[in-house]
């Protein structure tokens, strides 16, 4: 097995509005990888929701990954491939309208949460539950049936096939420090949390700066059984920011564990286009897992 370069650390970031705060990134492959390829998650998602994304990509000679961070300038890095799940895709679709031209090459979101005021199918409070609930086991089995499809935890897992997916998970996450079994002592984070689902979404004029910046090469990634961002939503999105290729998975919100083979694959079609031309071909065209 090679051997794959890699770096972890924080860094300080916000000193400049006064409050400051430490970013933590890992960095996978060399650095004279041509394709700088970068992660932003979603709520609550630790970088082990992305183990299957980093085992992937450390394989690609011709790919360096930067996961759970997004300081493109700090890695004086150009000409990055964003990938953004979920939150962390909302966050992907700002980028596009705040950054320069020559530090983006593609961006790719999945599930990207546009806000109550697009009308969601689930209700954001819903989102908020889990958090109420105190036993660790009844709050990930809660939080597993709202970002994955019930074809996926009724499934035999691959790993372990005497074990459901959706038990392999809860396992997981009891194992792991993730966020999704850490009950929060201060009512004011969980607060903070609804705070951010609620009163976020992308305003016309935002919508129209994405609009107006084709350069970014935007794909967006759809899922049939999302219960948290509408399907039918996603595709009307899609063609409001003039996206250049609408992907569809079979499955629910976190593709990056539920159907890691289908995005893997989709992220490096995108970026290989991408890098082609200057100009994505500019029409939506479908690719269902399933095919």
């Amino acid at each position: 097995m090679k051997k794959v370069e890699f770096e972890n650390g924080y860094h300080v970031v916000g000193t400049n509005r006064g409050s400051s705060a430490k970013l933590y990134y890992e960095i996978y492959g060399s650095k004279d990888a041509k394709n700088k390829l970068m992660f932003l998650n979603g709520l609550s998602q630790p970088t082990t929701s992305l183990k299957y994304q980093i085992e992937y990509f450390k394989k690609l000679d011709d790919f360096q990954i930067c996961v759970f961070d997004n300081r493109g300038k700090f890695l004086n890095w150009n000409k990055v491939n964003f990938v953004g799940i979920s939150l962390g895709g909302s966050a992907c679709l700002h980028l596009v309208s705040l950054i320069e031209e020559e530090l983006i090459n593609s961006v790719l979101v999945s599930g990207p949460w546009l806000g109550v005021i697009e009308f969601p199918s689930l209700n954001p409070i819903t989102m908020i539950f889990p958090y109420f609930i105190r036993d660790n086991r009844k709050r990930i089995q809660t939080w597993n049936k709202q970002i994955f499809s019930n074809k996926f935890l009724t499934s035999p897992s691959k790993q372990d096939p005497e074990l459901l997916n959706g038990d392999l998970l809860v396992q997981m996450y009891l194992k792991s420090k993730s966020v999704i079994t850490y009950t929060p002592k201060n009512v004011l984070t969980i607060f903070g949390w609804f705070v951010a689902i609620l009163f976020f979404h992308l305003t016309k004029s935002k919508k129209n700066d994405i609009f107006e910046r084709p350069y970014a090469k935007i794909g967006v990634i759809a899922s049939k059984h999302d219960q948290i961002v509408n399907f039918e939503i996603l595709k009307k999105f899609s063609s409001e920011i003039n996206a250049c290729k609408l992907y569809v998975a079979d499955s629910g919100h976190l593709l990056t564990i539920e159907d890691s083979e289908f995005i893997n694959s989709t992220i490096v079609k995108h970026i290989y286009n991408s890098n082609l031309t200057y100009d994505f071909p500019q029409n939506n065209i479908i690719i269902n897992s399933k095919l």
